[in-house]
């Protein structure tokens, strides 16, 4: 079973998504965020959320400590009721123990991390401003650099995932959140390259 919808993975949009379905698990895939698998064992629940003016979403309640604590789908196209029902039809059946369910509070990212790259983007974009003013300029596209490079260095990096995550916590929970980054800061950067031509 294959579906067309949109995905909410982390508590943030990933657009446009496809969600399948079988006997031996659910993937839920967005450009933007990733695909999403899960196995029967690993899922608690498939819980239908929202209202009809907000919409209405399946929210995936599962187990896995290395992805982000909300992963949705929203359908297009097709009735909610309509969706869980081929989901079952599938054989589909979530088998996973709510005491397996990982206790998350907070931000997964120590508070240090946070400071000293908000310290880093300020001071540059402060620079930018004492020399240029409200222009954008090298300073300006050496911060969003830096969100670059720092997200995708957080990715891929074991080192700096253990400095500036919390004990116990996974880059995956806030994997499509530094993926955004990324896209964003690299179209700003392009953006803004246009703009010294």
């Amino acid at each position: 079973m294959w579906v067309f919808g949109m995905a909410s993975v982390g508590g943030l949009a990933a657009g446009f998504a496809t969600l399948a379905a079988s006997m031996d698990g659910l993937t839920i895939k967005s450009p933007l965020a990733g695909a999403f698998k899960f196995e029967p064992h690993e899922v608690v629940s498939l819980e239908v959320k929202g209202s009809k003016l907000s919409g209405r979403g399946l929210h995936v309640r599962h187990t896995r400590i290395d992805y982000p604590k909300t992963v949705a789908f929203f359908p297009m196209f097709r009735r909610m009721g309509t969706l869980v029902t081929q989901i079952n039809e599938t054989g589909f059946v979530p088998a996973g123990n709510e005491s397996n369910v990982p206790l998350r509070e907070g931000l997964p990212v120590k508070w240090q991390a946070i400071a000293v790259s908000t310290v880093l983007w300020n001071l540059l974009l402060f620079l930018q401003w004492r020399l240029d003013g409200l222009q954008p300029g090298l300073f300006s596209i050496l911060a969003l650099a830096l969100v670059s490079a720092g997200s995708l260095a957080a990715l891929r990096s074991r080192s700096l995932q253990d400095l500036m995550l919390k004990e116990g916590r996974s880059i995956g929970e806030i994997r499509p959140i530094l993926r955004f980054f990324v896209l964003l800061s690299v179209a700003m950067i392009w953006l803004l390259s246009d703009f010294f031509r």
